[in-house]
């Protein structure tokens, strides 16, 4: 089967959307539609190489190792138990542990099983309140143009007596302004509030300044996370099927760290795929291992 063929296969079975094949290549999704009924007047060389690549890289990923799937570690447990217990309290809690160790993969995994929960992802856009209160609408489906009044009185009106768990994940990007925002939305529409992210950003930021003294003083619920156990990095490792001594050497070098342990896991695996003949020893940890940058 030609490109063409074969991409026309994988829209038929809804694998694929000609917009998103046009923003993978680069072009328009007229000059896909175009190029697939084989009426495209420009280039069609250069379109049909654009095709074979992307169909190829598609390839490449699929008969590359799955993905690492979640498991109740010790941190998860602990992540999911404070968040039970502030949504059942409408307390304010925080989440704090090291980069990597699986706050937003447990906090995800939380909201996918509870629909009161709402997961708002901070990032360094959001650090002033106006665009903040626009994030917490963006996920709650609101319009995310007008005053930040206006903006928080929407928030207020959708969240009022809806009994929700309102989880702000990577709250250190957060200005003391957004995250006293936070609080206020807390307060006055009777919502729990978790703030999830890294202690050593978080915490100073928040004893270091009069304005936070009124979100640290709501706190009642404290999840701290450290490096977790090597039972909990089995669990993550050995869905990858490998030999035990490999996993072992993926443990050793994950360093304590679950994203470490599954980036490991993974990479040895795909090394593994693309290298059917070689040995799958720790001689191939260490050469994923020199593949990260920390």
């Amino acid at each position: 089967m030609d490109a063409r063929g074969e991409l026309q296969t994988m829209i038929e079975h809804g694998e694929l959307t000609m917009r998103a094949v046009g923003r993978s290549i680069n072009v328009s999704t007229t000059t896909v539609s175009l190029w697939l009924r084989g009426e495209y007047p420009g280039d069609n060389a250069k379109v049909e190489k654009k095709v074979k690549t992307f169909i190829a890289r598609r390839k490449r990923r699929r008969r590359g190792p799955r993905e690492i799937a979640f498991r109740w570690t010790t941190a998860a447990r602990r992540i999911t138990e404070t968040l039970d217990v502030a949504h059942q309290e409408q307390a304010f809690a925080v989440v704090l542990g090291p980069s990597g160790i699986g706050k937003t993969t447990a906090l995800k995994y939380y909201c996918s099983k509870h629909d009161s929960a709402i997961l708002v992802e901070a990032d360094p856009t959001q650090s002033e309140r106006k665009g903040f209160l626009q994030a917490i609408l963006d996920v709650l489906g609101g319009p995310t143009k007008g005053t930040a009044r206006a903006l928080m009185k929407d928030i207020l009106d959708r969240l009022s007596g809806r009994d929700v768990l309102l989880i702000i994940d990577e709250a250190e990007h957060l200005s003391i302004k957004s995250l006293d925002c936070a609080r206020i939305i807390a307060e006055r529409s009777g919502a729990a509030l978790v703030l999830s992210g890294l202690e050593e950003i978080l915490m100073p930021k928040l004893r270091d300044d009069r304005l936070a003294q009124r979100i640290l003083n709501r706190i009642s619920l404290a999840c701290l996370l450290s490096k977790i156990e090597a039972k909990d990095l089995q669990q993550i490792v050995e869905q990858m099927d490998l030999p035990e001594i490999v996993q072992a050497a993926i443990i050793a070098a994950s360093l304590g760290c679950p994203r470490r342990a599954a980036l490991l896991a993974r990479r040895v695996k795909r090394l593994q795929l693309i290298n059917p003949e070689a040995a799958v020893d720790e001689s191939m940890v260490k050469d994923a291992t020199q593949l990260l940058l920390v």
